[in-house]
């Protein structure tokens, strides 16, 4: 057991390829690891053994189906919520489906279209209060208000939780901590279940007035539906938005960029790949045995699947540290995942980064952060990683 070796935090870009460099030279795409707060996983780092492992029917997402996941079951329990036996991305089959079918009307082709003026209202009322503070910042004033409204809105929750909504998201991921992360899950377990209330009362056009609506559902469903919109459709997002305008005003010619819809498209897909926000994908178990790649992976073993290192993988992607917008397989990338656990949001986060990035460098054409990218700080948990914080140089916002 001792020979197994600790899984590094990646608190920043020069984290990932320090660990990509040293799986790539020793030929690993699937190894055993053990994560820093304890338990044994086998982590899945290679493009094609990603895909493959993503859509194997031997791994499952439910754990009441694998025998005695290894040293897991202290992890499992804490979050009941987020990641529960009742969540959308804690179950298989059937069950999965019918409760990823209660989200489809909400993301779908139709709906995008109606949102699409929403977030851009959303976008540009939140960068009119950009300059309000003496020390704006990206990821407080912008991405996480923005990504936080536009998930209060498809739910139905009501605006004054907005503060409560960013600080569980932010708390949620902030890499501290089992103690702080059940308790943002605390926090929004009782806004869900006031809002639960209150559409009960007075129903909306919200996803949570369907939810409640829908007698096939338990409270748990509703909950646990409920918790991975909010968790999934803020936390990673926000880091889409904050550093992809970030990275942007590094580039001489980020406004033909994010003017042009082509280009912009091609922008975000690299910037998912490259800087995927998904560190390592929510946990995977074997229910039976099997073999990822070459890899042999017996029954009952944790599972994980690292996007953020899959799409570096060199054998898919030449020069894999290089960010090139116009790089033709981009959207190829995993930052989404692969298979019937593909992210569902997918497209809303997509709308908001290209309506973001439009709207900011319409708005604030000079803008300019206050450090450069690489002195940036950034909070890493296991699954996701973003950055802390992305202070603006003020004088740039009246230029």
């Amino acid at each position: 057991m001792n020979d197994v070796p600790i899984l590094r935090n990646w608190h920043d870009d020069a984290d990932i390829r320090r660990d990509l460099r040293s799986w790539q030279e020793e030929g690993a795409a699937v190894r055993e690891v053990r994560l820093p707060d304890g338990p044994r996983v086998w982590l899945v780092t290679g493009y094609e053994e990603s895909r493959q492992a993503f859509v194997d029917p031997a791994i499952v997402k439910d754990y009441r189906k694998a025998p005695n996941p290894q040293g897991f079951g202290r992890f499992l329990h804490r979050d009941e919520s987020w990641a529960g036996p009742n969540s959308v991305i804690t179950t298989d089959g059937s069950h999965h489906t019918r409760l990823r079918n209660t989200l489809r009307p909400f993301l779908n082709r139709r709906a995008l279209d109606t949102l699409r003026p929403v977030v851009r209202t959303i976008c540009d009322e939140t960068l009119d209060a950009l300059a309000e503070p003496l020390d704006p910042d990206l990821m407080r004033d912008f991405a996480r208000v923005v990504t936080a409204r536009v998930v209060n809105h498809i739910l139905g929750i009501d605006p004054r939780h907005l503060d409560t909504v960013i600080s569980t998201s932010t708390d949620y991921g902030a890499g501290e901590g089992s103690h702080r992360a059940n308790a943002a899950i605390a926090r929004l377990s009782a806004i869900i279940g006031e809002t639960v209330t209150a559409r009960k009362r007075t129903p909306d056009q919200g996803i949570i007035s369907a939810l409640v609506a829908d007698p096939t559902l338990t409270a748990r469903d509703v909950l646990g539906i409920a918790s991975t919109v909010i968790i999934g459709g803020t936390l990673t997002t926000s880091t889409l938005l904050g550093w992809g305008i970030a990275y942007a005003t590094t580039l001489d010619d980020r406004h033909a960029v994010m003017s042009d819809p082509r280009r912009r498209e091609g922008y975000i897909e690299e910037m998912l790949r490259r800087y995927s926000p998904t560190r390592i994908s929510t946990w995977r178990f074997a229910a039976e045995p099997t073999v990822i790649g070459t890899t042999p992976i017996p029954a009952g073993a944790v599972v994980c699947i690292a996007p953020a290192a899959a799409n570096r993988d060199p054998r898919q992607y030449p020069d894999p540290d290089l960010f090139d917008p116009g790089r033709p397989n981009a959207a190829n990338h995993l930052a989404f995942g692969h298979g019937a656990h593909l992210c569902i949001g997918a497209p809303l986060a997509r709308l908001e980064a290209a309506t973001a990035y439009s709207s900011t460098f319409t708005r604030y054409p000079n803008l300019r952060l206050a450090l450069d990218l690489e002195h940036i700080p950034w909070a890493s948990a296991v699954v996701e990683m973003h950055p802390r914080t992305l202070p603006i140089d003020r004088n740039s916002l009246f230029m």
